[in-house]
């Protein structure tokens, strides 16, 4: 049985206009979006009047903004992907309609006597995700360091992300290379790097209008695609707010893309090393927002902790690094050092250093040799264990 559309229709509408959904489609076929969850495109209306269509996957959220109507609803809708590929037969002339039938459940879209309706999505929700603008969880904003660059030249950028080695098979490929990227003297520049893989290394740079200083990274290839498909005329923004920013920014004048500010050598070992510690019998606290962490917090046997993964100067390395801060405010005496010494000559596979006023006690071993890891993990705990002693030595003899 077809149900009846033209009855409990809701109070609002929203015009559609064929341009406009054409640029929907191929921002969502940019991201290239699979899952067994719903593919959702929202369409919302933000401040000054501006109607504004999102679409998240993975690291990546990208937008396209037009001019809204009084007719607009306030609340976000879910837009099921697929129909969009459809609505943008429908509106091929003078645009199309969208509404909702309350009583059937379904997303109305008319143009003239055609119509076609879908099922309004369940279970999905408008997250804080989904706005384009986040504040930054890791700190307070700082004025972004801003490149203008023509987007006949941007396209330069896609181009070369798209450039990848198509043969490439290597048992360490589970991440591909980052994109190094620097704003500042007149110049948007980047840097691709495929030497772990056994290629090159490569480098480009475009005139850009700049306003100061920053180098960063993020993962690169959904941002190109996106970026190809609004190649031509106008210009972008390239922005970052900051060197602690969460995120990296690409605006135009009626898109954006916004991409996690990561590293390369974080997203290649983060969860290998989460998951190595929680086997362990580690608790490891979780992080917040979508940046991958400088260090892991840990802890182990009540002793807080941390683990950091450091990037070798070659491009093709990384160390893993676990730390535990025995004492702090403590002063550089003949008696403390000896008594450091004493432990290093006892323990192996984990040092003891006096760091500032920090005394810490370290292991480290490079991220190749994660196989190795529960006897470098044993040996980490046994210097965690041995530092108790400095914890009544110290208050005795430091002074």
């Amino acid at each position: 049985m077809i149900p009846a559309f033209e009855n409990n229709l809701a109070d609002w509408k929203v015009h559609v206009t064929f341009n406009e959904l054409l640029d929907v489609k191929f921002a969502a076929m940019s991201l290239n979006r699979r899952s067994p969850d719903p593919l959702i495109i929202w369409l919302t209306k933000s401040s000054n009047n501006t109607r504004l269509w999102v679409v998240r996957h993975r690291m990546v959220l990208t937008w396209v903004t037009s001019d809204a109507e009084a007719s607009d609803p306030d609340f976000a809708l879910p837009i099921p992907e697929s129909f969009v590929n459809q609505l943008v037969d429908l509106s091929s002339g003078t645009g199309a309609d969208l509404t909702y039938n309350e009583a059937e459940g379904v997303i109305i879209a008319r143009s003239g006597d055609q119509y076609l309706a879908v099922d309004h999505p369940v279970g999905v929700k408008f997250e804080t995700l989904d706005l384009p603008y986040l504040d930054d969880p890791f700190g307070t904003h700082q004025s972004p360091v801003v490149a203008t660059v023509q987007m006949n030249e941007l396209g330069a950028f896609a181009d070369a992300m798209q450039t990848y080695p198509r043969s490439v098979d290597h048992p360490d490929l589970r991440v591909w290379p980052f994109a190094s990227i620097a704003i500042g003297n007149g110049s948007f520049a980047w840097t691709s790097d495929w030497r772990r893989f056994g290629y090159q290394r490569t480098t480009g740079s475009v005139p850009a209008v700049t306003n100061g200083e920053i180098s960063t990274s993020f993962y690169p290839y959904l941002v190109a695609m996106v970026l190809k498909s609004y190649a031509g005329d106008g210009e972008a923004r390239i922005f970052i707010d900051g060197p602690d920013a969460q995120y990296v920014y690409f605006v135009g004048e009626k898109w954006g893309v916004r991409v996690v500010n990561d590293a390369e050598h974080l997203a290649r070992w983060s969860g290998v090393l989460e998951s190595k510690l929680e086997s362990a019998g580690c608790t490891v606290r979780k992080k917040n927002g979508e940046r991958i962490p400088d260090f892991l917090q840990f802890t182990v046997d009540g002793a807080d902790c941390f683990a950091s993964i450091h990037a070798g100067d070659d491009g093709t390395s990384e160390l893993i690094c676990l730390t535990y801060i025995a004492s702090s405010n403590t002063p550089e005496t003949l008696s403390v050092l000896t008594e450091i010494n004493r432990l290093n000559d006892e323990l192996i596979g984990a040092r003891v250093s006096l760091r500032g006023e920090e005394v810490r006690v370290v292991t480290d071993f490079p991220a190749s040799a994660f196989d190795g890891f529960e006897a470098y993990f044993s040996s980490f705990r046994a210097g965690v264990a041995a530092s108790k002693s400095l914890q009544v030595f110290l208050p005795l003899f430091a002074g």
